[in-house]
């Protein structure tokens, strides 16, 4: 749903959410094929019916359900999740072909800038029957997210391979840390968090050199930390059991492939302005798949060495049903807040800026815990 109907009709915000539950989730086994049919038909039906029956405010836009009217961020997920998935089948057995495609692509994006034969291509809109515009399903522009995509399915592959590695010993539980060992790993949390601090407030207050030596800095000892030894080469009382050294193989293969990619993330911020979100540049791909996975490894760490299951259980819970997460905000929280009039008293508190970052994160706690309990009572969207 759009704002304009999250806000202005609440009721719609919210059948739209039953709707897709209807269009996406994933039923068990044990029931048939012809009621998944009937349900999932349902659903489409229903919102094929909705999108049909709404009327928008004129405007700018038609007054009616138009191409033109669509979230941008859902087009240019879809688009990732097709040419994404495409391009891991196509390469999952060659890591090197798939992040070949990165330089190659980033070729087409700045010969796109001049005259010339690959401008005319990626200019190219193609239609559809009447002289309908596609450009609604597919831009060359966005293909610019594989940045992130790419480092994102190599991450993938080496989550796969540690799950795949991984056996618990005959009690179901590896020994925590202990003395020293213990210490190494509350370092590299810190050490994760700290660097994770250092890029968002020195890349936001342009003090550039200085972080990037800081950062490359912090990034090497957390490379250092995670160096593995051998069995036959531990000493004596070390972590070196079955379900711990994947753990730690894992680790050091994050930290390699996370300075790797914050090192070419800063030797790109110069480009295209400088590091932002809006218009996204090269140094935000980068710079932001290194922080999500020294953001994994601390939270790695803190799951499966330190044993703090509690700690991680609710992010763990929404990372499961990503898109739930991505849909329940708009079409739940926000409905439900227009619905008891407490957006408006809200609204009353956000000029204040600590009042409307508490406001944020009580709404963004309450959209967590509706996640985890689609995840706990194994209610899953397909993605």
């Amino acid at each position: 749903m759009t704002t304009y109907f999250t806000e202005s009709h609440p009721w719609t915000a919210l059948l739209g959410l039953l709707l897709l539950f209807l269009m996406y989730t994933r039923l068990p086994d044990r029931v048939s094929k012809s009621v998944r049919y009937l349900i999932t038909g349902a659903g489409f039906a229903g919102a094929i019916l909705l999108m049909w029956s709404l009327r928008y405010p004129k405007g700018g836009y038609s007054h009616y359900f138009t191409t033109s009217r669509n979230d941008i961020i859902i087009m240019v997920l879809a688009n990732m999740a097709v040419f994404g998935t495409l391009i891991w089948i196509a390469t999952r057995k060659n890591q090197l072909a798939r992040l070949s495609i990165l330089p190659l692509y980033l070729a087409l994006r700045l010969s796109a800038t001049q005259p010339g034969w690959v401008k005319i291509v990626w200019k190219y809109t193609p239609t559809f029957g009447d002289d309908t515009p596609l450009a609604f399903l597919f831009n060359w522009d966005w293909l610019k997210y594989l940045f992130i995509v790419i480092p994102g399915t190599i991450a993938g592959d080496q989550i796969l391979k540690w799950m795949k590695a991984e056996k618990p010993d005959a009690t179901g539980d590896a020994p925590k840390p202990k003395g020293k060992r213990s210490g190494k790993w509350i370092l590299l949390i810190f050490l994760c968090f700290g660097l994770i601090a250092t890029l968002l407030t020195g890349l936001e207050g342009r003090h550039l050199w200085q972080t990037t030596l800081v950062g490359l800095g912090m990034s090497g000892l957390i490379y250092w930390l995670t160096l593995t030894k051998k069995k036959s080469d531990a000493e004596p009382g070390a972590m070196t059991s079955d379900s711990e050294t994947p753990t730690k193989e894992a680790l050091h293969d994050f930290a390699k492939w996370a300075g790797y990619w914050l090192l070419l993330g800063l030797l790109f911020e110069p480009f295209e302005g400088g590091i932002k979100k809006d218009h996204s540049t090269i140094s935000y791909y980068f710079v932001t798949s290194a922080v999500a996975l020294y953001a994994l490894s601390a939270f790695i760490v803190l799951h499966q060495l330190f044993k703090m299951e509690r700690m991680t259980r609710l992010l763990t819970a929404v990372g499961q049903n990503p898109m739930i997460g991505y849909c329940a905000m708009g079409n739940l929280i926000q409905p439900i807040l227009a619905l008891t009039t407490l957006d408006v008293v809200f609204a009353r508190w956000t000029p204040a800026p600590w009042a409307g970052v508490f406001i944020a994160l009580c709404e963004t706690i309450a959209m967590a815990l509706f996640v985890g309990f689609c995840t706990r009572i194994k209610l899953f969207w397909r993605a």
